[in-house]
């Protein structure tokens, strides 16, 4: 039930809406949202979010039933992305919130959407925050 849990409070800070292709999606959205804010230096993201989704998926649906190691793995991984993402949601919000007032389910799915393909520099901005950036 940990996992599902932890799925579940990923998917609420990141979804608004309900979608097509929920595996690809979660995990698109959690890499995108990690790296923006520094969060993914090992570029792992994607790929835990696939296998944690999936994982809870085949809980689910009673598809298999793994053993008491097997489950604190997944249990513990699930756990980080879940920190990793509330870390995150703690720099994320604030900028919805001063960006477009108390965003209803669609906004924060066309923002989450946007972070995917832009990153969260848009945001920043629409937000009124200053961007640093440095030049080579």
């Amino acid at each position: 039930s940990s996992i599902v849990k932890y799925v579940s409070v990923i998917e609420r800070l990141f979804f608004g809406i309900r979608s097509n292709d929920r595996k690809k999606t979660f995990a698109n959205r959690i890499a995108s949202v990690l790296k923006a804010f520094g969060c993914d230096e090992d570029v792992s993201a994607h790929k835990k979010a696939c296998k944690v989704y999936q994982d809870r998926s085949n809980f689910l649906h009673g598809e298999y039933s793994p053993t008491k190691d097997v489950e604190e793995k997944i249990v513990r991984d699930a756990e980080n992305l879940s920190r990793m993402c509330l870390l995150c949601s703690a720099q994320l919000y604030p900028m919805m919130l001063q960006a477009f007032g108390n965003p209803d389910s669609v906004k924060l799915d066309e923002v989450m959407s946007r972070i995917s393909i832009e990153g969260v520099d848009w945001l920043a901005k629409a937000a009124g925050y200053s961007i640093l950036t440095s030049e080579r």
